[in-house]
């Protein structure tokens, strides 16, 4: 499940940058920094999927006193790509969908089992995601 959660979010995001630079014509950017600590795998792969999830499982947990769970998971996503959104326009409208079905696993693993069981599998996700990416990133 995990695993093809992180290729359909890697697949999705890949899916709506192309069409917005090649169709729309908006200028990428990029995702990541040429050096600098960030530019290190591990900042990419497990450091910022494991600081980004567990605020994403603060804001769930916040948002899903006061919004039923669809809504959560769709403000989480918005939220996640207005805060990417910020660096680049473009980065924020391609992690929606990735975002969305990360806050959707979360929840999912989370109401039938364990926070960290559903830490774990968020996390993963994530985790693959950005391993593509930054794969991408390199080989481009």
């Amino acid at each position: 499940m995990v695993a093809v959660a992180g290729l359909i979010g890697t697949c999705s995001a890949l899916l709506v940058d192309a069409f917005f630079v090649h169709v729309v014509g908006l200028v990428g950017c990029d995702e990541f920094p040429k050096n600098g600590i960030a530019s290190q795998w591990y900042m990419v792969i497990l450091i910022g999927p494991a600081i980004e999830t567990l605020i994403l499982s603060c804001f769930i947990s916040l948002a899903s006193n006061f919004v039923e769970w669809k809504s959560v998971s769709l403000c989480s996503a918005i939220f996640w790509s207005l805060l990417h959104g910020f660096f680049c326009v473009l980065w924020g409208v391609v992690v929606f969908i990735p975002f969305l079905i990360d806050s959707l696993i979360y929840m999912f693993v989370r109401k039938r089992f364990s926070f960290g069981l559903a830490f774990l599998c968020a996390m993963a996700v994530h985790s693959i995601y950005n391993f593509f990416s930054f794969i991408i990133y390199l080989y481009r």
